[in-house]
């Protein structure tokens, strides 16, 4: 395992740069003659080492360091290479800075190759491409912190993966240069961004999540979205790509999700979110849209008495909004209302409260037991690993008949935030199920979902609250 050294001005030849165990010091003590002039001359085609790079080696890069291609340039990493920028003064401890890549005003692609190989590293290194920038190649893994990603193409971004390619970036600013540019990512790639931000004070991107295709994955957890415009282009976003996005910050009034009208779209998941202005008043808990049978927002201004709240702060309920892709009894628009560990040795009653709007003239028409049930996931009582699904939806149906309405509840339901009691416009039912009780399972792991499946976009919506009865 060897160490190669970079930094701009840098003069070595032959294997001046290469070290067999890591330098210590400043690159000013190695002098110009012990450091090559950029990575290119490593691993982006200039093969001035007489000994190539290989698997598991070590590209030490001065966080002082910069270099311009001006030209395409592909960095081919060798399973394992890790790319570092360390400190100048001390070349033996990580400081994010070095910058490498095309940073003229021309057409030049930078990639980032691992396509011989299964994984590639960059830590703290400013990776800049005047045209597109790729990252990854089919069936890798790219593992990126603490840098930057630029492009100044006016319409292309930074693209990830493609076939089984996996993308990891902790702590990564994305820096566009137009309205158009944002994070791409190919057919069948996933990308897991922990942290990070969108640097502010150039073009606002219209959306930082671009042309997703067919398979693509997005993990996404505590990064900050709020200079965009928007997290994801409706036009782009038809093929099927999947969002699990967690504690981020979006603009005020950015567009999270829409239906399509076309295509069945993506799942789109947003837990625990915050807009620009911040503070407790502008957090909120949650925006999902499950494929294109409809969303399911927070709603804070219509909640049950002694019901759910946000971080035990501010009220709230789900407000389900289906479409009309969803089917009786068959297909529904379903969201995760809660992940809960309970205790069942002893009776567990899951009752979920629903109040059905009337925005028009008129009650609206109660909802029966194939328009909306419970589906609840725990574990098995002889088989815990395996778990089984409860659902409070008929056992069996007749085609031919009209099923039976859920229970009337006669439970609170206030609004706004003077607690007044709601009188009318508002029909009360609920859906319940008691599990079954499991020897020795005092601490459980269930999953409880709402299924919503009957469009009332044309008199209202619904808002939905659980409740939890531990006996």
């Amino acid at each position: 395992m060897a160490f190669y050294y970079v930094k701009s001005g840098g003069t070595a030849t032959g294997d001046a740069g290469r070290a067999a165990s890591a330098r210590t010091g400043s690159f000013a003590t190695m002098g110009a003659s012990a450091y090559y002039a950029s990575m290119v001359d490593i691993i982006g085609g200039g093969a001035v080492p007489t000994t190539a790079a290989a698997a598991g080696d070590t590209i030490c890069v001065s966080d002082l360091h910069s270099h311009d291609t001006i030209a395409s340039t592909s960095y081919v990493f060798p399973d394992k290479l890790k790319a570092l920028s360390v400190d100048d003064a001390n070349a033996e401890n990580l400081k994010a800075g070095a910058s490498e890549g095309s940073s003229s005003t021309g057409s030049d692609t930078i990639n980032l190759d691992n396509s011989a190989a299964e994984t590639l590293v960059s830590h703290g290194i400013f990776w800049r491409a005047d045209s597109v920038f790729n990252v990854g190649s089919i069936d890798g893994m790219s593992v990126l912190e603490l840098g930057e990603l630029k492009t100044t193409h006016t319409t292309k971004g930074v693209t990830f993966g493609e076939i089984g390619q996996v993308t990891i970036l902790r702590d990564v600013r994305f820096k566009p240069s137009a309205t158009g540019t944002g994070i791409e990512i190919n057919d069948g790639a996933t990308i897991e961004l922990r942290g990070g931000s969108i640097d502010t004070g150039g073009p606002v991107p219209t959306s930082i999540f671009q042309t997703q295709s067919r398979g693509a994955h997005y993990y996404v957890r505590c990064f900050d979205a709020s200079y965009a415009g928007g997290l994801y282009d409706l036009d782009d976003n038809t093929d099927g790509p999947s969002y699990d996005l967690a504690r981020l910050k979006v603009g005020s009034g950015a567009q999270l999700s829409e239906q399509h009208t076309a295509d069945i779209g993506p799942r789109f998941d947003l837990w625990g979110y915050g807009e620009t202005t911040g503070g407790p008043d502008d957090y909120w808990a949650f925006h999902s849209r499950y494929f294109n049978f409809g969303t399911t927002d927070h709603d804070t201004s219509i909640y049950r008495d002694g019901g759910a709240n946000v971080d035990g702060k501010q009220k709230l309920t789900a407000l389900m909004s289906a479409t009309d892709q969803v089917i009786p009894f068959h297909a529904p628009l379903r969201f995760k209302l809660a992940e809960l560990l309970l205790d069942l040795t002893a009776s567990v009653t899951i009752t979920v409260e629903l109040a059905q709007w009337d925005d028009t003239a008129g009650a609206p028409t109660r909802l029966k037991q194939d328009e909306f049930w419970l589906e609840i996931e725990r574990p098995d009582a002889t088989d815990l690993g395996l778990g089984v699904i409860d659902t409070t939806r008929p056992a069996t149906y007749d085609i031919s008949a009209t099923q039976s309405d859920l229970t009337t509840s006669t439970v609170v339901w206030k609004k706004g935030s003077d607690d007044s009691t709601i009188t009318a416009d508002i029909t009360k039912s609920k859906a319940a199920h008691t599990l079954p009780t499991i020897t020795g399972a005092d601490k459980s792991h269930v999953t409880v979902w709402a299924c919503l499946a009957k469009d009332l976009s044309a008199v209202g919506d619904v808002n939905v609250d659980l409740e939890v009865d531990e006996t």
